[in-house]
């Protein structure tokens, strides 16, 4: 099993300035550095979804966007791309990186969402993962696993 550590924060506590710090001072010590990160995508101020952005490419895709139509909702008002979470798990699996950083929210509180990709890397040993855990999944999320190696409360 690979090796985890444990960010644990709300959106806007610094999640991504510290993932970005951690992405730098990784890669400044000769780790390669696999993942993604989540940002808002803003249309005249207002969010209107979510991208994933690739940590070793740059590369960016539609994660999920915002639908009033409530039988389109997968979780809360969003709707995600159907193809989104396949995409990154072969971002982050066409290599083996030294530390893999991935968020953890109410999808993989339901086993969806990257937990495959979660699940994958563990089993498969492909590397340290850090996780950036909403505090309100964090319970009911890192039950069936191993303890971290590390935990940071932001």
């Amino acid at each position: 099993m690979a090796p985890w550590i444990a960010v644990v924060g709300r959106s806007a506590q610094g999640a991504n300035e510290l993932i970005t710090a951690l992405v730098e001072k990784c890669r400044n010590e000769g780790l390669s550095v696999g993942g993604v990160r989540q940002v808002p995508v803003l249309k005249e101020g207002e969010r209107i979804g979510y991208d994933a952005i690739s940590l070793s490419t740059g590369e960016r895709l539609p994660l999920a966007r915002i639908t009033a139509d409530a039988d389109k909702q997968d979780l809360c008002d969003l709707r995600f791309e159907s193809d989104a979470f396949g995409v990154v798990e072969q971002w982050v699996c066409r290599e083996k990186w030294d530390v893999n950083v991935l968020p953890v929210g109410p999808l993989e509180r339901r086993k969806q969402g990257y937990w495959p990709t979660i699940t994958k890397l563990r089993s498969e040993g492909r590397g340290a993962l850090v996780l950036l855990i909403r505090p309100d999944v964090l319970t009911s999320v890192v039950l069936g696993m191993d303890d971290p190696i590390d935990g940071v409360e932001l």
